[in-house]
């Protein structure tokens, strides 16, 4: 009898709702908030000493999250002015900006309003190519901001020492912090879905089953990731967004399986060829086999 793990892949053609949670956040114009910039500034200086000491100087920096884990203007502009802190800080550091993340989102054929998930960011940070990752999170007591960072290397995920600062909370902070996160456009939007209003559904032609992480020979944890995607007439996945998560590793595998799959395009009212969207169950099992 051997203990096997097992992946499962299946197109659903069921509407998925579109969580409303946010990875990474494009181009935004922003009013500056000035009042807590000295205390960036400080914090900034506090992070990128801890970060000189790994001798690395390759960095990523994500949108700050909060108050409430919600992605927020504020988040938007207290990354933008932590970011441009740390690289007077320390000008030998090579930190990514926005285009860059943005580019590298489209080039992975990822949709731009992905969780929020710090293993998720981990994984993107390796696609990066980047050696140090921060996060940042923000709370408010009603008076004052409450920033934290935490700095991760991307190599083997350890935490470096975390800082905080607080800030005071002007009304133009707290407009900012009431403003939905700025993701771009959603290129995917007015698209049709597979299998409704006259267009067929994609079908798959090469889509191997998504491989279980080393970490989890041994573990009982099963359970369905859930994608939204766009298939395009050239027949890959584009804008690939994830509405249901697991741990462990098993999400970014779901993502790396599906990057590489190959569809037949559907086809719309006029049979040409044509994108769609659609939903992607991959789903991770455990069983035992019997000799």
């Amino acid at each position: 009898m051997r203990l096997s793990l097992h992946s499962e892949n299946k197109i659903a053609l069921f509407r998925a709702l579109r969580v409303p949670v946010v990875f990474l956040l494009a181009f935004a114009s922003i009013p500056c908030a000035r009042a807590q910039q000295p205390q960036i500034d400080a914090l900034a200086a506090r992070v990128a000493e801890e970060l000189s000491k790994k001798h690395e100087k390759t960095v990523v920096v994500f949108d700050f999250v909060g108050p409430d884990k919600k992605s927020t203007a504020l988040g938007q502009k207290i990354a933008d002015d932590f970011c441009d802190a740390l690289k007077k800080s320390s000008p030998s550091f090579s930190i990514l900006g926005r285009s860059q993340i943005a580019q590298a989102l489209e080039e992975n054929r990822l949709s731009p309003q992905m969780p929020n998930d710090p293993e998720l960011k981990l994984w993107f940070a390796k696609k990066l190519g980047v050696e140090l990752m921060v996060l940042g999170t923000i709370e408010s007591d009603g008076e004052s901001l409450h920033i934290a960072v935490n700095s991760y290397t991307v190599k083997d995920g350890k935490a470096l020492k975390e800082f905080k600062v607080a800030a005071p909370r002007s009304e133009q902070v707290k407009s900012l912090m009431d403003t939905p996160a700025d993701t771009g456009e959603d290129q995917s939007a007015s698209l049709p879905k597979g299998g409704t209003s006259g267009y067929s559904a994609p079908a798959c032609i090469h889509c191997p089953a998504a491989s279980i992480p080393a970490k989890l020979s041994n573990s009982q944890l099963e359970g369905t990731v859930v994608l939204e995607v766009v298939v395009g007439a050239d027949g890959e996945a584009h804008d690939i967004a994830v509405v249901k998560m697991l741990p462990h590793g098993l999400t970014e595998s779901a993502i790396e399986a599906v990057q590489s799959w190959r569809f037949k395009p559907a086809t719309g009212p006029d049979g040409a060829l044509a994108s769609v969207k659609t939903t992607i169950e991959v789903t991770f099992k455990l069983y035992y086999e019997q000799h």
